[in-house]
């Protein structure tokens, strides 16, 4: 019954990478999938797009459909970008990490067990030693 009204696209990700990472590249794919499928632009179920996202994978969802502003930046650098002397390659993976705007194609999202508010488990010995 699902697979009738839904194209199902599944996304794997390395738990080992950041979030931030992962999340970009939940976007890139999802930009690819739009951009290969519906070209033009045509298809307006294309832009009715369901997420779904369980644990992890529910942060890196829920990142699709915010606006980082400064926030994700300023948690990890204290100067501007344009203070920071990086080249040009550098530069353009920070501001792929660190910016994003809600994607306009996604309609509905679902988070399942998403750590939103982070863990308890972080706060504890073992998180912090893994921190």
């Amino acid at each position: 019954m699902v697979r009738e009204k839904y194209q199902i696209f599944l996304f794997n990700y390395p738990t080992g990478n950041p979030i931030a990472r992962n999340a970009a590249d939940l976007r890139d794919s999802l930009e690819w999938f739009r951009k290969t499928h519906d070209p033009k632009g045509r298809n307006p179920k294309m832009r009715r797009m369901v997420v779904l996202g369980h644990s992890m994978g529910g942060v890196i969802s829920n990142m699709q459909i915010r606006d980082s502003g400064e926030n994700l930046y300023r948690t990890v650098f204290r100067k501007s970008l344009d203070e920071l002397n990086l080249d040009d390659e550098s530069r353009g993976q920070i501001q792929r990490l660190a910016y994003f705007k809600p994607n306009p194609d996604i309609d509905r999202t679902m988070l399942l067990a998403a750590p939103l508010r982070g863990s308890a488990f972080a706060s504890s010995r073992v998180g912090r030693l893994g921190a």
